[in-house]
């Protein structure tokens, strides 16, 4: 590895200098030194337990990547398949101490974190909570070991929900949970519901917080996957267990659907459209589904045909049923494909320098709607907004990474979630603008 960021942000080291280094710069990135401090009251985040979802803007948190020696895994989960690396992007180590890191699979001299680690899950807070993000919506992805209660896999769940309730209470963020059924194929509900009663309300009383998201003083929950054609489950499946939840736990349902979820063909199972008119919320999932050059196509196409239906709908029924666009700011799953012998492209749908995320957040706000952000970590498939390696010059030796300068477009590490905060902020004035701030950049890479 030729150099490890030492910082966010590159700065003149004086006023008449024209050499950049690497160090901590106060009032261009977010954090420098100061991670992990203890927050005043209204330092960051200025927490708002009355605003609802429908007026907020969350961040995915996929939360499973596992190190050798953790205590979990205890292996590279989630950062390598067999000897090839399974993410087409690296994070910024930097912002994490030395001594929860390991030397990375792929080069001794990078190194790489576990999300069970309560130092990276308090950083990660303290990131959105700096940037102006709501908060996360934690995956929980029920599996085999939801039901069985034995592996690993579910300990680092729990560890992880823990984690996240916990710092959001510290740095005044929000949560909510979303349950993703795409890995088990039967008895889904059933498990959902036991997991839900009797590990997420009484283990974890992950929900008895005033840092859980709420919509008119129901707690929100999201079931992502329904109706999707390569996920479990039947129609009657699904609305019991949305009527389960909505009559048993007084719960606000989000569906997490696919973006062709109207039309009961391609993504989507035939027949279930009167479950997903059962939802509180609709999030059809847009992730690579559209680029640069077709976003504004699919918005009028998909979205506004979205939105006449659910008003025609809450009108004829006498319903509120709310819909939030999911926007990310670009796609990449070369190393995930690589590792099981097929091929697809670096960088398939590019982020050009965030003009790509910035426009689906301006014709979300044009439509007054708020975003669902895909996602916070996800390095696997490329569309992480949290702090990522920005330079090819960054990167090991040998390997072969996603970084933010693909594009030719050199900006900090941390530009996508400084965005994602600008971003917010447009959507919740229902605002929009052509171009975002210039100072989001950060100064020119040398």
């Amino acid at each position: 590895m030729k150099s490890k960021i030492q910082g966010f942000l590159l700065c003149l080291v004086a006023a008449f200098s024209s050499v950049f280094l690497f160090q901590n710069c106060s009032g261009s990135g977010f954090i420098g030194k100061s991670i992990t401090e203890t927050p005043s009251e209204s330092q960051f985040y200025s927490l708002n337990p009355q605003r609802n979802y429908s007026d907020e803007v969350y961040a995915g948190y996929q939360g499973w990547f596992g190190t050798p020696g953790d205590g979990f895994s205890n292996s590279w989960f989630h950062w390598k398949d067999a000897e090839i690396s399974h993410v087409d992007l690296l994070p910024d180590v930097s912002i994490y101490p030395e001594s929860i890191l390991v030397s990375a699979p792929f080069n001794n001299d990078y190194k790489l974190f576990s999300s069970t680690s309560s130092e990276v899950v308090d950083i990660h807070t303290e990131l959105i909570a700096k940037a102006g993000i709501d908060g996360f919506a934690m995956q929980r992805f029920v599996t085999d070991d939801l039901e069985t209660r034995e592996s690993w896999f579910f300990q680092h769940k729990n560890r992880v929900a823990e984690l996240v309730k916990q710092s959001a209470e510290k740095w005044g963020t929000k949560y909510y949970l979303q349950y993703d059924i795409s890995g088990k194929t039967s008895n889904w509900a059933m498990v959902i519901k036991n997991d839900f009663s009797d590990i997420i309300k009484g283990q974890l009383r992950f929900l008895d917080s005033r840092n859980y998201a709420h919509q008119n003083g129901k707690p929100v929950v999201c079931l992502w996957g329904l109706g999707v054609a390569d996920r479990p489950g039947t129609a009657e499946e699904a609305r019991d267990l949305i009527e389960w939840f909505k009559t048993q736990h007084g719960v606000f349902v989000i569906g997490g659907l696919a973006s062709d979820w109207r039309a009961g063909t391609g993504s989507t199972k035939p027949g279930w459209i009167d479950t997903f008119t059962s939802l509180d919320a609709i999030e059809p999932w847009m992730v690579g589904t559209f680029d640069s050059k077709t976003v504004t196509d699919h918005y009028i196409k998909n979205v506004d045909t979205d939105l006449t239906f659910i008003k025609t709908h809450n009108k004829s029924y006498g319903k509120n049923i709310l819909y939030k666009t999911v926007i990310w700011p670009g796609f990449s799953w070369h190393n995930m494909h690589r590792a099981i012998g097929q091929v697809r492209p670096l960088n398939e749908i590019p982020r050009n320098g965030g003009q790509f995320l910035w426009l689906q957040a301006q014709l979300s706000a044009a439509r007054g709607l708020k975003s669902y952000v895909a996602m916070f970590d996800e390095y696997d498939e490329g569309t992480a907004i949290a702090p990522i390696v920005s330079s090819k010059t960054m990167i090991p030796e040998g390997t072969t990474f996603l970084t933010l300068d693909a594009d030719n477009i050199n900006m900090s590490s941390d530009f996508y979630l400084r965005l994602t905060g600008e971003i917010v902020q447009t959507l919740r004035n229902k605002t929009t603008k052509t171009n975002f701030s210039t100072k989001l950049m950060g100064p020119t890479l040398k």
